[in-house]
């Protein structure tokens, strides 16, 4: 009877000492939440132990689409794309404007779709040939910029019960006051989403 109750304490300690080292995982564990504002794990084997679960239904683009899917990026990959660039507060004239597009190490002279110098707003569009250009846009003037508006428009369409949507995006760079240096790099990506 002596030894019995000698086992039962052991078996009443080792479930105490189990319970408490539980609750010390799953407080530590708890506070490793947001996973983008929590460093390395102090409290487990594996340091990069996080409270989060990623998702996407993103795929890889080695792995080619279905043929349903297929249809979709035919209407992606279809869309005419415009770039709009919009020179602000500027007296530079149309004819100063030369756009190219970079390919390796050299260039090939565009055209401007349009081009038009409206209140001191120079407005010029380019039509793109592909979805994955490089462009420069030279201004052979020493007139000021005030500002630059860049963006794109691409159509919408329909296949079946499948569409594109029309996109319009512009944004403004400037700084108040303050005119545009002499170089200037905007970098733009635009990512497929079906």
């Amino acid at each position: 009877a002596e030894g019995e109750n000698w086992i039962g304490g052991l078996f009443t300690l080792a479930l105490i000492v189990l319970l408490i080292q539980t609750y010390v995982f799953a407080n530590n564990f708890m506070f490793q939440y947001p996973a983008a504002s929590v460093g390395n794990s102090n409290f487990a084997c594996d340091v990069t132990l996080r409270n989060a679960l990623f998702d996407t239904s993103l795929k890889s683009l080695a792995i080619p689409p279905s043929s349903e899917e297929q249809d979709m990026f035919d209407l992606l990959n279809n869309q005419q794309w415009t770039l709009n660039v919009n020179l602000i507060n500027t007296a530079i004239n149309c004819s100063s404007i030369s756009p190219y597009e970079i390919i390796g190490t050299s260039s090939i002279a565009l055209s401007l779709a349009t081009c038009k110098n409206v209140n001191s707003v120079v407005k010029a569009t380019i039509v793109l040939s592909n979805h994955a250009e490089q462009l420069q846009i030279v201004i052979n003037d020493i007139s000021v910029i005030g500002g630059i508006a860049v963006g794109f428009t691409g159509s919408g369409s329909t296949a079946g019960s499948k569409s594109v949507q029309q996109m319009n995006f512009i944004q403004a760079f400037y700084n108040t006051n303050e005119t545009l240096a002499q170089s200037i790099l905007i970098t733009l990506q635009l990512i497929m989403v079906s």
